[in-house]
């Protein structure tokens, strides 16, 4: 008997305090994943509060959307605590944001190797 192959699934986080903006990048990450025959669970986060206490309690998603600008810390100095003081380097970072001034900060943060 053929046994079917489990199906992984691929968790993604999208922290962005505009709920229009977390639908529509959500609708793309599911997109993107019936493309590729890839399961993607998205969980949606509104401040970066929410998503470190998730993170501290569920585990760390495998692939992280981050606005820079989030009403209670801005997704840089989420960013910076994700790789420093939780020292997680593997967790694909992918900034999001329409201010351009961010962009060479962000480098500092690893967002992709």
């Amino acid at each position: 008997m053929v046994q079917k192959a489990e199906r992984k699934v691929l968790h993604a986080a999208v922290c962005d305090d505009e709920a229009a903006a977390c639908g529509e990048l959500e609708k793309l990450i599911a997109a993107c994943g019936r493309a590729h025959g890839i399961a993607i669970e998205t969980e949606i986060f509104f401040n970066g509060e929410s998503l470190l206490h998730s993170f501290a309690k569920n585990g760390m998603p495998d692939l992280l959307f981050l606005d820079i600008r989030l009403p209670d810390a801005d997704g840089i100095a989420v960013g910076e605590t994700i790789r420093q003081r939780l020292g997680n380097y593997q967790i694909p970072l992918v900034y999001i944001s329409s201010m351009q001034q961010y962009a060479m900060g962000l480098f500092k943060n690893s967002p992709f190797d």
